[in-house]
């Protein structure tokens, strides 16, 4: 019997249709990765949602309950941000007071992310957040490295960076460029 030949496609298709994977979370409290401003703005645009007042505006301004939802900077949510940039964690604390709210995309009551298909992600790839795109990679000092969540099926498939890498069509710089992109929307230097 010959080996099925795998893609993250194929991988991502079987585990939305599955599980829901990383396009779904426990529940809609759980915190995920923060949407920086300018992937709001691309959300809204993508989405029709309405326009920014001109001149801009603030970000609570902009109608995105459709697309987005606020959440409580909560203690899991900073612990959070802390391991996965650790050598930003100042930085952290000044963007996500502990008091303060930030932005994510927004889930339904069962824990799918609003853009989850039946093929997984419903958003073009240049519309998607940047964690999103990077997922199960990120970047640690110089070193690509993949996250490894329990549930995710390409870590499953993989166990490896440049495996996974493989499977998504991506190299470590593509990787690094991505991690870059979300250290930049952020103002967080590299």
């Amino acid at each position: 019997m010959s080996k099925r030949l795998l893609t993250a496609a194929i991988i991502c298709r079987e585990c939305s249709c599955a599980d829901g994977g990383c396009c779904r979370s426990p529940t809609p409290e759980t915190p995920g990765f923060p949407l920086s401003p300018a992937e709001v703005d691309r959300l809204a645009a993508y989405v029709h949602l309405a326009d920014r007042p001109p001149g801009g505006g603030a970000l609570e301004q902009i109608p995105s309950e459709r697309a987005t939802m606020t959440a409580p900077n909560s203690p899991e949510f900073l612990a959070a941000l802390d391991a996965l940039l650790p050598r930003h964690k100042q930085d952290i604390a000044a963007l996500f007071p502990a008091d303060g709210v930030y932005r994510k995309l927004r889930t339904m009551p069962s824990g799918d992310c609003v853009f989850r298909g039946e093929a997984g992600c419903r958003l073009p790839r240049d519309v998607r957040p940047w964690y999103c795109n990077l997922f199960p990679m990120w970047v640690r000092g110089e070193a690509v490295m993949l996250m490894n969540p329990d549930d995710c099926r390409l870590c499953q498939e993989t166990r490896s960076p440049v495996a996974a890498m493989r499977l998504l069509d991506m190299t470590a710089a593509d990787v690094r460029r991505l991690f870059a992109g979300i250290l930049r929307e952020w103002n967080l230097k590299p």
